[in-house]
């Protein structure tokens, strides 16, 4: 084959560009950058990959800009054409995690996708990939019974993730069950990690070095019409070193215990406390609504007991390399008026909200502070939080107001500064 000369200038285009966009990595062998993963996407350094649309290709955010997608064939038609690629339009459901080193997604396919026969039902699969999106190799290949997405997580030289499974001669309400698995990051045979058969779902964390795993169990389902009680659930940890297994009760009976963390050496726990607020529309009508608070616990190793942090987030937590993160904010009643239903010309009346009082708290070294966004967050405009990064904190902004004239909701990322608050740059549109 007759070889061709590539341009001086190409070249160094092809080198120059990777290195740009990460650049911030701040990795080296005795310095690993921050990583977390959670079930909207991982944190990696000072990026954000995210999930929230499972739908679509990861979005990677970084305070320099913002890149749609992981393949990284330019050429690529993403619709398997040359086979499957990490932005692949024909998975029905996609997330991504880190172990500090590579990025892992986790893709569900329709069977013709994977290759296998058609109406044999969804295949999940994992794949690896380095953080600019080369060497993509797959994992792992699996039929699924479910259609749902599941969270990925890294630790001690394995994926971990939630398997649901069939047992059709088990008696009627437990036929169906989740178990934990682990997958080596570098692949080859996935083993049952914990014994337990799980029947009402699975919220789990890993610790980084995989050496303990922390899982809500669920003794019965949710009762309907009291949602919010943790009768029926408790906190079990596994040491995988000793066998050893801890149950740690609720912290009370009036919350739903949601979520469990590993982070900043300790286990954390977030749970739902429920309450009503009350406001009287234009018309004069007193309204009752479920108002929902979430409660940040973390576990006193000496007494093996949650101990409540703080309850004042409006939303989820969120754990960076060296703090905790979160939002309280107050909504007020701004107006109610029809709005279109999506059937035809039907309209029903909705109720506005803008937010007031907006903070944006830190939990760091025991002490929790509470602080007013800095410059480029207006009154008015309701913040969530995304994620927690090295040097950075990434949200959505949410103009309430004009929602309310406009009828459109339009969430735009933002960088913000831990230190100042300030927003460091707009990212454009959430997609998904």
């Amino acid at each position: 084959m007759k070889s061709r000369k590539i341009p001086g200038i190409i070249l160094a285009l092809a080198i120059a560009l990777p290195l740009l966009l990460f650049s911030c990595e701040k990795q080296t062998e005795a310095n690993q950058p921050f990583f977390s993963n959670s079930e909207w996407g991982c944190t990696l350094g000072d990026r954000f990959y995210s999930a929230y649309s499972l739908w679509g290709a990861i979005t990677v955010y970084s305070p320099e800009g913002v890149r749609k997608g992981l393949c990284t064939d330019p050429l690529c038609p993403h619709d398997g054409t040359d086979g499957i690629c990490p932005d692949d339009t024909r998975a029905m459901v996609r997330t991504v995690a880190t172990d500090g080193e590579k990025l892992y997604l986790m893709l569900l396919l329709d069977p013709e996708t994977a290759g296998k026969k058609p109406g044999s039902g969804a295949v999940k699969q994992i794949w690896s990939l380095n953080r600019d999106g080369s060497n993509f190799q797959m994992l792992y290949s699996r039929s699924s019974d479910s259609r749902y997405s599941s969270v990925l997580e890294a630790g001690g030289g394995y994926l971990w993730f939630p398997q649901m499974q069939i047992d059709e001669d088990a008696p009627e309400g437990e036929a169906e069950y989740t178990v934990l698995m682990r997958l080596p990051v570098d692949g080859g045979k996935p083993e049952q990690a914990l014994e337990e058969k799980l029947f009402h779902g699975l919220s789990y964390a890993v610790n980084p070095d995989g050496s303990h795993v922390a899982v809500i169990s669920y003794a019965e389902a949710a009762d309907p019409d009291n949602l919010y009680t943790s009768a029926g659930q408790q906190v079990e940890i596994t040491d995988f070193g000793t066998g050893e297994k801890t149950i740690v009760p609720p912290p009370a009976e009036d919350v739903l215990l949601f979520r469990v963390h590993y982070a900043l050496g300790e286990l954390w726990l977030e749970a739902e406390q429920g309450g009503e607020r009350t406001y009287v529309r234009d018309s004069g009508e007193e309204i009752t609504q479920t108002a929902v608070t979430m409660v940040l616990y973390r576990l006193n190793r000496e007494t093996e007991q949650f101990e409540e942090v703080t309850r004042a987030a409006s939303g989820s937590y969120f754990f960076g390399p060296d703090a905790v993160w979160y939002v309280r904010a107050e909504s007020e009643y701004l107006a109610t008026k029809p709005m279109p239903t999506g059937r035809g010309s039907e309209k029903q009346d909705y109720d506005f909200f803008i937010t007031k009082n907006l903070l944006i708290g830190c939990v760091k070294d025991g002490e929790i502070t509470e602080r007013a966004p800095g410059e480029g967050i207006e009154p008015g405009q309701a913040l969530t939080l995304l994620a927690a990064a090295d040097g950075v904190l990434y949200g959505t902004l949410c103009d309430e107001q004009k929602v309310y004239d406009t009828g459109e909701t339009v969430n735009r990322v933002v960088a913000l500064d831990p230190e100042t608050l300030d927003v460091i740059c707009d990212l454009g549109e959430l997609y998904g």
